[in-house]
């Protein structure tokens, strides 16, 4: 058992949990981090630019996901799911 956030024990039997993480992928790998946190090339040194850039690559990745969201709903409607 382990103690969730409210103080009370957690059941984990029965949950496919992987324990022993020693050959998988880290978190960093995962998301490509390296590639992902050099994207950002702001054009001059005015401090805001950073921040800029970052709001609207956020904004850019949610917008993705809303496609990628739609997209499953239309196939899900049509598939009468």
């Amino acid at each position: 058992m382990s103690e969730g956030t409210t103080g009370k024990p957690a059941h984990l039997s029965g949950e496919n949990v992987h324990w022993d993480l020693r050959d998988s992928m880290s978190y960093g790998d995962y998301l490509n981090l390296p590639q992902l946190l050099s994207c950002q090339r702001p054009l001059t040194a005015r401090h805001d630019e950073l921040l800029f850039v970052v709001i609207h690559q956020a904004s850019e990745l949610w917008m993705k996901l809303c496609l990628h969201e739609i997209g499953a709903a239309i196939r899900q409607i049509r598939d009468g799911d």
